[in-house]
Parts: structure tokens; sequence; C-alpha cells
């Protein structure tokens, strides 16, 4: 391992002296160590600040949001939470059919950046930002790490679906360079299986990272084996979990045999880093300074569904955006003392494991980035009724061509192997929750998941 004191006190501060990105991204940082200590009532007259800036700029450079503003009869400059309420949701459906009109047409759109979504609950999306804003997710990102104990030169290792930054040769020299000297290591969560976590196990035991990073559904198996081989505690310092829902029987089990303290984090591809947990595990602390969060006709335990507005993508305004889950705020401030408002819980975005004959177990999350580099398909769902049979059921908006349904059959069977038996069928009905939301992945089979 790279010594950490060298990369935190001379490596970083050199990195962010000539690199103009990283240099934005520490300044940022610093803004929020101070802003994350402020009374709620600052940091909400922070958000009507930047929202106002949000509707004006959609106002004028969004034909989708100047329609919208002047039936609502909204004055941007005056806008406040509340004036909110009075503005429609966007929902993912009309973020496609819409997708041209709500682009600003005050960027030159070959310099956007696309961002897909993850698809957790069956609808994969796009949508588009500046470059000027990445290095804000960068620097909530890492609050979010720094909550954690983390600190950059400490060893951060990920299971994630990043293949082409996992595999060997595609990295750039000076990407290589930051993961040995910020001691970092990228494994690919979507070759997860138990060869996999004896050879991890085995490799850091005696050095386990500071910061363990990986998707729930991931994290909670790795754990499983642990549990099931009867191997020694894993010992990471501070885990970070996301990607889905983190269920108490899977805390219970993780600090028993991953790490003693996990980090629960909440949030998508489209927006970013929404929500985290601090070091007090109060609840998810939402990034107040970026996004604003409604419960949408909350139930009587104050459970309804989630509403983000994006107040730092001008490039392409999501207001009121339908993220796809059901959440609670908290009525309590968390004991640690952060202004940060307390979304207490999230309801969804569980996405069951694929277990294949050899023994690996494939994130639900795979299958949804599988699908979205098709248009055509709206939503997709994945039954996995046996070991070697899984049936996918598509709902399309227009036609795929043989050839394309040929390699998305191609895709999936490589990546569940050749005893798996892959049956694409575009007839039967989408299998729902009893909360009304799709899940991406359904597994048939007794303790694949839980």
């Amino acid at each position: 391992m790279y010594p950490p004191r060298i990369t935190r006190y001379l490596i970083h501060p050199l990195l962010c002296r000539v690199n103009g990105y990283y240099r934005r991204m520490r300044t940022l940082g610093r803004d929020l160590e101070r802003s994350e200590w402020w009374a709620t009532e600052q940091l909400m007259d922070l958000q009507v600040q930047k929202l106002r800036t949000l509707l004006e700029e959609a106002r004028r450079y969004s034909p989708y949001y100047k329609q919208l503003l002047q039936q609502a009869g909204l004055d941007p400059t005056h806008a406040t939470h509340r004036d909110l309420a009075g503005l429609p949701s966007l929902d993912k459906s009309s973020l496609r059919t819409q997708f041209e009109e709500i682009v600003s047409r005050r960027y030159e759109r070959d310099r956007l950046i696309q961002c897909s979504s993850g698809g957790s609950t069956g609808e994969p999306v796009h949508v588009l930002r500046s470059g000027e804003i990445t290095p804000m997710l960068g620097a909530i990102t890492e609050r979010g790490y720094r909550w954690a104990g983390w600190f950059p030169g400490a060893s951060h290792h990920k299971f994630w679906g990043a293949p082409m930054d996992v595999e060997a040769g595609t990295d750039s020299w000076r990407k290589r360079f930051i993961k040995e000297v910020y001691n970092k290591e990228l494994v690919n969560a979507f070759m997860a299986s138990e060869a996999l976590f004896e050879s991890y196990h085995v490799r850091h035991r005696s050095r386990p990272p500071a910061l363990f990073e990986s998707y729930a559904d991931i994290l909670y198996e790795f754990a499983r084996y642990i549990e099931a081989q009867r191997l020694p505690f894993f010992g990471a310092a501070a885990i970070v979990s996301s990607a889905g829902t983190l269920h108490d029987f899977q805390r219970k089990l993780i600090v028993r045999t991953v790490g003693r303290e996990i980090f629960n984090r909440y949030g998508c591809r489209e927006v970013g880093n929404v929500a985290q947990e601090c070091e007090a595990h109060g609840g998810m602390h939402i990034n107040m300074e970026r996004y604003i969060v409604e419960i949408l006709n909350p139930d009587a335990e104050g459970v309804g569904e989630l509403l983000i507005t994006d107040l730092d993508n001008l490039a392409f305004p999501l207001v009121r955006y339908r993220i796809g889950d059901l959440g609670k705020l908290a009525s309590e401030p968390c004991a640690c003392g952060r202004g940060l408002v307390v979304l207490e819980r999230v309801v969804g975005r569980t996405l069951d494991v694929i277990v294949t004959p050899d023994g690996r177990r494939i994130s639900g999350v795979l299958f949804p980035r599988v699908f979205r580099d098709y248009p055509q398909i709206v939503l997709g769902q994945v039954i996995q009724n046996s070991l070697t049979e899984v049936e996918v059921r598509l709902r399309l908006q227009g036609n795929m061509t043989e050839d394309e349904l040929a390699q998305l059959l191609e895709r999936l069977r490589g990546a569940m192997g050749p005893e798996v038996a892959v049956k694409i069928n575009f007839d039967a009905e989408i299998v729902v929750t009893p909360t009304g939301k799709y899940r991406t992945v359904i597994s048939q089979l007794g303790g694949a998941s839980a």
C-alpha cells in the first residue's frame, strides 16, 4: 500500500494546486464542511437562492419549463419552497418524451455529458449535465467519505459495476497513477462469486481497507459468505452501502462479518448522491446544498413518493423529479448537530441477486445497465425460476430488430454463463410489488437473496 500520509499531506495538496478539477473540488469541499453545520433555516435560504436561479434559467432557456412556469403563473425571482408544490412533478415517462424540450438552449449540446439511470425501478432514462457541476458531485461524495473517517490516501476499495475500470490494461496511466497513490481498488461487482469473495478476503484480511464501498446486495452476499465459511472478521474500518435498500437484518450480519460501522447512502445516476448517514447514524442527511427533497402524498406514517429537485444542473433542469422510490423524512434533527435535514428511510430499490450454476452472484444492477442500451426497452424485468432458467420480460416502444435481439441475448448469456437458459418474453405482464413499484430482478430461489 502506498504510504497514506505522503498522499494526504504532499501529493493531494500538490494535485489540488496544479489540477483545476481537484482545486475546484477542494474549494467546494471546504465550503461544504462549513455549511453542513449551518442551521436548517440558513440552508433552506441557500436553497431558495439556488432554486430561483434554476427556475429563471429554465424559464429562459428550456422550452419545457418555460411553458410549465407560464401555465403555473410562477415568477422564478420570487419562488420559494411552497411554490414548488404548484408545479407538476416530472416522471420518467415525461423525461423521455420531453427530453429535447428540457435541454437548456444556453449550453452547447455536444459539450454536455450524458448520464444514464441505473434503471432500478425498471425504467432506464438519460439525462445531461455540464462539466462545470462535476466538481460539486465529487465534493459531495467525498464529504460522505469524510463522515466515514476517510481521508485522501486512505485505502478505498469498491465492489462496483465498472467493468471497463477493473479490466487489466484499460486504464490510462493517469488513472493508474491515481489508483496507486490514493490506494484505490476496484472489484467488478458483476463478477461476484464465492471464489472472488475468498480471493479478496485472503488478499486483504491482514490489511483491510479504511473504506469499503459496495452495492448493498453484493455487500450482503459477501457478509453471508464470510459467515457461511466461518472466516475471520474482515475488519474494514468503515463501509459505505449504496445502490439498494439496506435492511436492518442485513446491517446486523454485515457488522458481524465485514466491518463494524456502516454508512448508508441514497442517490441515483440522474442526480448523484442525495443523502448519506453520518457518524451518529440517525438517518441519512440530505445534501441540501444541492438537492431539495419532497415527500409526495405521505401516508399516516409520513411515507410518500420522493421528489428530487437538482439545484445545480442548469443544463438539464430536473424539478420535482419522481425518482421512483418511497421515503420518509425524520421528524427530529440528527444528534450530530448538523443542520442538514434527515431522510429517515427509503422504501424500495431492492434488487435481487441472480445466482449462476458456477456459484457466481450477479448483482441486479447489471441488468438495467444492459437494458438502457436499447432505447426500445421501456421496462425490463429478470425473473430467475431456477439455477439454469431465467425469464426476461420486456415492454417495448417500437420494435427490436433480429440483430438487436440476438445481441441482447448474447450479452445476457455472456453475463450469466452458457448453462443458464435465457428466455425473452414480450407478452407476459411485468410483476409489480404491493406498493406499485417495479423490481428489475426477482429471484425465486430460496435463500438466494432476502
